[in-house]
């Protein structure tokens, strides 16, 4: 039972992946910044600068409304529990092909860049 059990969690997991994504994920860091401006833009910093993830308001930069609002929630409850957060970040999106692939730095980032991510970690 803990086989089929395991097997279904790794299923799992690999069907919630995004398909095709050509990008990179970022070392775990802390978030040191959250914020969100009058038309809803979410910014956060986990350590390479702070950028503009998505919109709480509007379908925006690939990601859903929805999803940018559930992602601010983990976003507040990592800072508050002083966890780290991993960002992935899409290098086919228009908004990211500036981005050095695999350079999490905030030279490579850019303060308040729009640099939309498609999947965030809270790490332990």
């Amino acid at each position: 039972m803990k086989k089929i059990m395991a097997a279904l969690l790794l299923m799992a997991t690999g069907i919630s992946q995004p398909a095709g994504a050509v990008g990179f994920i970022c070392p775990p860091g802390p978030i040191y910044y959250i914020s969100i401006n009058m038309v809803g833009d979410l910014y956060t910093s986990a350590g390479y600068g702070r950028i503009k993830i998505c919109n709480t308001k509007t379908d925006s930069f690939g990601v859903y409304a929805e999803t940018c609002k559930l992602w601010y929630s983990m976003l507040l409850t990592a800072q508050s529990l002083g966890r780290p957060v991993s960002m992935s970040f899409d290098t086919s999106n228009p908004d990211n092909s500036t981005l050095t692939p695999y350079v999490c730095t905030e030279a490579n980032f850019i303060d308040f860049a729009t640099r939309p991510s498609y999947y965030l970690y809270i790490e332990n």
